[in-house]
């Protein structure tokens, strides 16, 4: 989606990757590595990166690669 500048939206732009880290915690974190979290469950982890993608078809993946987020 373009905004109206004729630029894509940041949510447009984002892609997000959803797996576990090394401890076990589900990991949502965007491929950029810019932004992300730690959540309680898988579903939590994709309807959050869902949300930051505005639901865009493609945008979300899951891995069973380890996920790291980095603080």
């Amino acid at each position: 989606m373009l905004t109206g500048n004729g630029h894509t939206s940041a949510a447009q732009a984002r892609c997000f990757r959803v797996g576990r880290d090394h401890e076990g915690h589900w990991v949502a974190i965007d491929k950029s590595g810019t932004c992300g979290g730690i959540f309680v469950s898988q579903e939590a982890a994709l309807d959050y990166a869902a949300a930051e993608t505005e639901r865009r078809p493609g945008a979300v993946s899951v891995t069973t690669e380890p996920v790291e987020l980095r603080i």
